[in-house]
């Protein structure tokens, strides 16, 4: 079974949750709260709830990373918004016993991850357009040098520029304000 999630995984938000479970309970593979967590953390990173859930409770437990009130909150409550029960059970439970600077620290957090998630989704989508709008002009494939090699007919062939999706990374890959240097 759990080599199946592991073809999966790429790319796939339900197979890296699936995979991160599995390393939770040690089912099929040996338990590893880590390597369970590292597969949360990419299936919440695409949006799933489940995952952010999950991700947010071994924060709380402090299971396969260092305990942190603050990304626990922060992943429940991004979780709580799509509508996940026990999210929003979780989320209310833990905003009570924190302080209220760590709440809002939470809530900007969460505010960041999901800008962060936000951003992903429409690059992606973005690709997934040019793709579909390449392959109806003609056959081609992707180059290591950011071109897109175009076969229009047998004789025909162009080489497009990819768009660069660097300032899209800088803004995924920034921190939040708070996590800032001064």
């Amino acid at each position: 079974m759990a080599f199946h999630y592991f073809e999966m995984a790429v790319g796939s938000a339900g197979a890296q949750y699936n995979l991160g479970v599995a390393y939770w309970f040690g089912e099929d593979v040996p338990e590893d709260r880590r390597q369970a967590v590292y597969w949360f953390r990419g299936a919440a990173e695409q949006g799933l709830a489940n995952a952010q859930h999950d991700l947010g409770l071994a924060y709380l437990l402090g299971e396969g990373v260092p305990e942190d009130h603050v990304r626990a909150f922060a992943w429940m409550d991004l979780a709580a918004a799509q509508g996940h029960p026990s999210a929003e059970t979780n989320s209310e439970k833990l905003r009570r016993i924190m302080t209220l600077d760590q709440v809002a620290k939470g809530r900007q957090l969460g505010q960041h991850l999901s800008s962060r998630i936000t951003a992903e989704k429409s690059a992606l989508a973005h690709c997934k357009q040019c793709r579909e709008a390449l392959r109806s002009i003609g056959d081609g494939r992707m180059t290591t040098h950011g071109t897109y090699d175009l076969r229009l007919d047998s004789r025909s062939r162009v080489q497009l520029p990819l768009p660069d999706f660097s300032t899209v990374g800088a803004l995924i890959d920034a921190p939040p304000a708070a996590e800032r240097p001064d």
